[in-house]
């Protein structure tokens, strides 16, 4: 997977992330919206 510059507000953790968090990515990375949801 490449690597991505991820914002600030992201967690750096690879735990599971609440829904405000997944919308937050989608914002940032529309492209990754599948990725999230995979």
């Amino acid at each position: 997977m490449p690597v991505v510059s991820t914002p600030a507000t992201l967690k750096p953790s690879a735990g599971p992330i609440d829904n405000a968090e997944v919308l937050r990515i989608r914002n940032d990375f529309p492209i990754l919206d599948q990725k999230v949801n995979g």
